[in-house]
């Protein structure tokens, strides 16, 4: 990954002394320097720190695009810090771009050095004066193994404090983990909770007891619009929880039973209303003098 000073030389001429001029001086910063995680501020007031590794990915269901195209929901997770060292407050913006080290070819002519798997942006809110935080925001990206063709991943950050940039973060996705995503749900019909197989195999522990608390697999799944999930509570509970997630650290659905759970038989329904197609999971988390584990199941929303 590198870019000769002929065109570094052309593309800072043409750029103004603008926004645009530092973001490309950072472009040419991140190509020329490889691929290695690295931080760079253009505020002295602000800092930028890579915690344990740096940003990487955490796989969650499946996105189902088309009859023939799936891919992966991931997590990005920063794994940064941002230190605000200025006297006054900072609102900053995060924007997140992940690119392909696979270049664009069209009619046999390299049209682009990279293709464009993600961009998002996310209002991080106020960093006040003398602050350090975690940098907590994760973008949900989307992508399966055929849209990075044979190439790796690699990420930019740029933090901006209104239209400024201030800090940049820029390296490579180490590892693409399309194993771990959820897989392996229980098929059942509309009448009841009875499994009737296992779809997406190999299963991966769905509807397990967390303590005494014991889960019964939804139905039906696959389920359009909405799905019925029971449970069993053999002993009074202190409070009990159930989320619906699209990926390890994004809730869409929440159901909290913050009293008392009395020993008996439930039924409870998740509304599946506006999602998407795809695999998501149901996590349970029992309390009874803390938590007493957790269970998972997993839910497939079809095609219409």
């Amino acid at each position: 990954m590198g870019i000769n000073a002929g065109f570094s030389g052309v593309l800072l001429h043409m750029l103004s002394r603008s926004r645009s001029f530092l973001i490309a001086l950072f472009v040419i910063a991140f190509f020329a320097a490889g691929c290695s995680h690295s931080t760079q501020t253009n505020n002295p007031a602000v800092t930028l720190s890579a915690l344990a590794g740096g940003p990487h990915l955490e796989a969650g269901g499946l996105a189902i695009r088309s009859a023939h195209d799936t891919a992966v929901n991931f997590d990005l997770v920063p794994d940064l810090s941002i230190a605000n060292d200025s006297s006054i407050p900072l609102h900053l913006i995060a924007e997140w771009e992940l690119r392909s080290t696979v270049p664009l070819v069209s009619n046999g002519n390299v049209t682009s050095s990279y293709h464009e798997i993600s961009f998002d942006t996310i209002d991080l809110g106020t960093i006040n004066a003398g602050a350090t935080v975690a940098l907590d925001s994760m973008p949900i990206v989307t992508f399966s193994d055929s849209d990075l063709m044979g190439g790796g991943v690699v990420y930019r950050l740029t933090l901006l404090d209104g239209n400024a940039p201030v800090a940049f973060a820029s390296g490579a996705i180490d590892s693409i983990p399309f194993h771990s995503r959820y897989r392996g749900y229980i098929y059942t019909t509309e009448a009841s909770p009875l499994p009737i197989d296992t779809l997406d195999k190999p299963d991966d522990g769905d509807w397990q007891a967390a303590g005494s608390f014991r889960p019964s697999p939804a139905y039906p799944n696959p389920a359009v619009g909405s799905v019925q999930v029971g449970y069993m509570v053999p002993e009074t509970l202190d409070s009990l929880r159930g989320d619906l997630f699209i990926t390890p650290h994004r809730i869409l659905r929440s159901i909290l039973l913050d009293r008392s759970v009395k020993i008996g038989q439930y039924l409870a329904q998740i509304d599946l209303q506006g999602i998407s197609p795809g695999l998501y999971r149901v996590i349970w988390t029992p309390y009874k003098n803390g938590p007493l584990g957790t269970s998972h199941g997993d839910i497939m929303v079809p095609l219409p």
